[in-house]
């Protein structure tokens, strides 16, 4: 008997029996191997990270498809439009909220808006004014109000939960948040049957890039904010996410270099030439795109050609501190002014009245704007006294616009070359139609008998997984977004305007010798 037990146990280790049919060597019909494949899938995310609202397009880099988000709410009830997501932050009971439900705690905590600018001025250490609150940009001096303001925000009710919390804080709290609702939305939608690689692209103003320090905090910030991104959940406590940010920031002091690592800095008035030039009407020619947002106005002027396998030369862009939240300003220190009582409101009734002005603005200015006051009353400002107020920021803005169109000419001197500029207009701010059309006064200054086209921005959002009209109709709010989506790689067909030499002024007869190797 031991003889055929040891005799089963060698033959044991070559004829194990089946785990379903517990027969050696006999399988169940179906059984076997089965080899799970997952296909690895490059997705590429765009952040335009606004100072009113943030939107978001990624892109599948294989099948060069851009999609949505399935997070975005019904924010009509906010005031914020389709595809926006509030640049907003609130803290209430010791706990920390981003976002929409940010923008719903507000009415019974403190909120905290426009940070983007105030990091912006924080990197570039500009100067020292404290904001408290955030009312943005309202203790500045005229000169400081062109570039932002600096400081810290006071958060919190009570003298005894009080928070102090840095621009740049709050700004990696924010990002980290919206990273984690792409990652959260993207993995649901593959729901685990692919390898994701992601890669992220957030905007910043044109002249961080000349500036090397300035870039470096840009890159540390949004390589920080992935990294906190693992741990944020909105209406968690204030004491937790400010242990993970001390401890991650400790140990992200230096940043790898950009082959190893998934977050990029990418110029403002460069996004919406990418999302232009890979649209369904990207023709040969001089473009200019105008980008008016709540806290900037991106400006850019390029030359795209097909010829050359679609180099973009950059003439001229510039990042200006100047937006639809100015107008808000204007609007605000209006009432004051007719109130006759600048300390008729505390800090926290200035907060909502601002967030107040910004949303009814947009829907409303064409019949004048009607705001509710701290003390239940009503304040009716006319559409005369708004328009006049507009105005004002048109001709900032307009200044600024000339400027840069005038840097663009030197690159090319040729009034023939002019003749046929297109320009497109997008952001928030053009919705407003005197903005819009005060970019399209013909600017004699420069060029004579110039014929600004206008283009459709619907036609600049391309190779979505889902084109319907609610995206057409906002089409104009995405194109940063859209631009961003694309992977760094593909931005470097784009010359930028330090490395464009002007081009020769030729005689008349050299000009039209030459005529065919610079078409018009």
């Amino acid at each position: 008997m031991s003889f055929v037990k040891s005799l089963k146990s060698w033959f044991g280790r070559f004829f194990k029996p089946d785990k379903d049919t517990g027969v050696p060597g006999k399988k169940k019909i179906g059984s076997g191997f089965k080899k799970n494949y997952r296909v690895k899938k490059n997705i590429n995310v765009g952040i335009d990270f606004g100072t009113s609202s943030t939107k978001i397009l990624y892109r599948d880099i294989t099948e060069n498809k851009g999609s949505f988000l399935d997070v975005y709410e019904n924010f009509s009830e906010l005031g914020y439009s389709p595809f926006c997501i509030p640049s907003t932050i609130s803290l209430a009971d010791d706990k920390i909220y981003f976002g929409s439900l940010a923008e719903k705690e507000a009415h019974r905590c403190w909120s905290v808006r426009s940070f983007k600018i105030c990091f912006v001025c924080e990197v570039k250490d500009t100067f020292g004014c404290e904001l408290n609150n955030n009312i943005f940009r309202m203790s500045c001096e005229e000169n400081q109000r062109k570039q932002g303001a600096r400081g810290k925000f006071h958060l919190g009710k009570g003298d005894d939960c009080k928070e102090w919390f840095s621009a740049k804080e709050l700004t990696t709290y924010y990002l980290s948040y919206i990273i984690k609702i792409v990652r959260d939305s993207i993995d649901r939608r593959y729901q685990n049957s692919h390898d994701l690689v992601y890669t992220y692209n957030i905007c910043a103003p044109i002249d961080q890039f000349s500036d090397e320090d300035i870039n470096k905090q840009y890159e540390k910030t949004f390589y920080l904010a992935e990294k906190v991104s693992f741990f944020i959940n909105n209406g968690m406590s204030v004491k937790e996410i400010r242990d993970i940010y001390k401890k991650l920031s400790s140990e992200c002091k230096i940043i790898p270099g950009e082959e190893e690592r998934n977050t990029f800095v990418l110029p403002e008035t460069l996004a919406s030439v990418m999302s232009y030039i890979n649209s369904r009407k990207a023709t040969d020619g001089l473009y200019g795109i105008v980008d008016i947002g709540a806290g900037t106005t991106d400006i850019s002027f390029f030359r795209h050609s097909s010829a050359v396998g679609h180099v973009e030369g950059i003439y001229s862009a510039r990042t200006v501190f100047l937006g639809m939240d100015d107008l808000d300003v204007a609007i605000y220190e209006h009432i004051v002014t007719l109130l006759s009582c600048p300390e008729l409101f505390s800090n926290s009734e200035k907060i909502q009245l601002l967030q107040q002005i910004r949303i009814r603005k947009q829907s409303s200015y064409k019949q004048g704007i009607k705001i509710d006051l701290p003390s239940d009353k009503e304040f009716y400002i006319e559409k005369e006294i708004v328009e006049k107020l507009i105005a004002s920021i048109i001709g900032k803005m307009r200044e600024n616009y000339i400027e840069v169109w005038r840097d663009a000419y030197r690159k090319e001197m040729r009034e023939s070359r002019w003749v046929s500029f297109i320009l497109y207009v997008i952001g928030g701010g053009s919705k407003n139609i005197l903005i819009f059309r005060s970019f399209f006064e013909e600017p004699s200054w420069i060029v004579k008998n110039v014929e600004i086209r206008q283009i459709d921005t619907a036609d600049s959002i391309v190779n979505l997984t889902k084109m319907n009209s609610e995206v057409e109709d906002n089409a104009f709010l995405l194109s940063v977004a859209e631009g961003l989506s694309y992977h760094k790689i593909d931005w470097s067909r784009q010359i930028l305007p330090f490395q464009i030499d002007p081009l020769p002024i030729r005689t008349i007869r050299q000009t039209r010798a030459k005529e065919e190797l610079y078409p018009k």
